[in-house]
């Protein structure tokens, strides 16, 4: 049921199980994971402290809640030393080296995540997700051609598996390797399940996007939104492309009409699936306050997201952080960079994710933290995290962003590296957009200076 997507149904068997055994960890450690996926994180830690206090000397009880930690609250820190006890209690723990190995890389330290992930493998030649995990590692790292031969091994032990090939083609898309990028891309578009079909026609128009060819990645898009209406509906495929289209609309292209249009085409969909988590829904609702500020009433897109935080609960994870994202960027759309700024802090001690660090960056540069946008922006482009992956225009313009605070901080070969690589990347960009004018002024300037 949880493969399917069927989170209510997976909870309540999980549920039964329990009923069944209450002293048993499997069960538990499966319903917390359950819990978790379906938003219901302070739940989800609970469980999973609960089999700790079950089993105080079983190391799969510390890397569960370690997990739960890591993946749901986005404590990497904390997590690891929950795994470091589950290894001290069983050093030779595989789930625990794997899951460690991602919590180092997510914290930057590639070398302890490539050692953890090695031992595993070592001990066990076959385990599958520890050879997707080493991709990953590499890939967060920016190492790109160890993670392609470590993808390719996957891609062999796993062909159907759309995720990866995808993340192939992302890779070979920031390499810009566009032409086996859009291979990779439509390489299971014939996947016999119609979900997995819909997260393959996810990869329609990246290379484009990537390239700031927002006009033909839109139409490419769109293409995949009329079979997806026709073969799924009420599915979480549908419900991001037309909510990627909206975002395309509302930071690049700036056609606010349209971006509306996608936002009520979204909210339908949600509204039909059996399975949107809290996230989701506030996700959607903070798009629809976006929309409005940019269409001319921030003021009235503010209100609604006040409302709504008003009304959070704060046991669902993440909520909270997305209101405020959002919030964030319409008090930017304002010109009101101190408020950006105060909400961005919090969200990225929250979620300290790549397009987070890259809207506090600049929201510093907006109240003229050159010191703070670099420090921020930096770390944010020395990761390729998943949201890094996901927003492949917004990693580009990182170098846009990156140029602007190393201008601001006095470094005029860095910012002129960091808009040349910017304008490189987007050489055949739509005509107008307002970073690639801004950045060819800039870069002007210092040339010339």
């Amino acid at each position: 049921f949880w493969g399917r997507g069927n989170l209510q149904e997976a909870v309540k068997y999980a549920e039964q199980a329990i009923e069944l055994d209450s002293l048993q960890a499997v069960p538990r450690i499966l319903y917390g994971n359950l819990l978790r996926a379906s938003g219901r994180i302070k739940e989800s830690l609970e469980q999973s402290k609960r089999v700790i206090d079950l089993r105080p000397y079983d190391a799969e009880a510390y890397r569960a809640y370690g997990w739960a930690i890591g993946n749901g609250l986005h404590r990497y820190e904390e997590a690891i030393t929950y795994m470091l006890k589950a290894l001290e209690l069983n050093p030779r723990h595989n789930s625990a080296l794997t899951s460690i190995s991602l919590m180092y890389a997510y914290v930057g330290k590639t070398d302890e995540a490539l050692e953890a992930i090695n031992k595993a493998i070592e001990i066990d030649k076959s385990n599958i997700n520890a050879i997707q995990r080493k991709a990953q590692i590499f890939a967060m790292g920016g190492i790109f051609d160890s993670a392609i031969v470590w993808y390719q091994k996957y891609h062999e032990l796993r062909p159907h598996n759309e995720w990866y090939v995808r993340r192939l083609g992302d890779i070979h898309t920031v390499l810009r390797n566009y032409i086996v990028a859009d291979s990779f891309y439509s390489l299971l578009l014939s996947h016999p399940d119609s979900i997995e079909r819909g997260w393959v026609r996810f990869g329609n128009g990246k290379t484009l996007r990537y390239q700031g060819r927002f006009l033909e990645a839109i139409e490419k898009i769109r293409e995949a939104i009329e079979i997806d209406e026709q073969e799924i509906y009420a599915s979480k495929p549908l419900l991001i492309k037309f909510n990627l289209c909206a975002d395309i609309n509302l930071l690049f292209t700036k056609n606010f009409v349209d971006a509306q249009n996608d936002i009520r085409a979204a909210k339908d969909v949600i509204g039909a699936m059996t399975s949107a988590t809290p996230q989701l829904h506030a996700s959607q609702k903070g798009r629809e306050a976006w929309a409005i500020a940019a269409a001319g009433e921030p003021d009235k897109g503010i209100r609604l997201l006040q409302q709504a935080l008003s009304e959070a609960d704060s046991a669902v994870g993440d909520v909270f952080e997305i209101y405020k994202y959002y919030l964030a960027v319409i008090y930017r759309l304002k010109g009101d960079y101190q408020s950006s700024t105060e909400l961005m802090e919090q969200v990225v001690e929250a979620i300290p994710d790549f397009t987070n660090r890259l809207y506090l960056g600049v929201s510093y540069l907006g109240i003229g933290e050159s010191d703070k946008a670099v420090a921020i922006l930096e770390k944010a482009m020395s990761l390729w995290d998943d949201n890094r992956f996901s927003s492949l225009p917004e990693a580009v313009t990182g170098h846009f962003y990156l140029g602007q605070a190393y201008q601001a901080a006095g470094r005029k070969q860095d910012a002129i590296e960091q808009y040349e690589t910017f304008l490189d990347i987007w050489k055949n960009a739509d005509e107008g957009l307002e970073s690639v004018e801004d950045a060819k002024e800039r870069l002007a300037k210092l040339k010339a200076g």
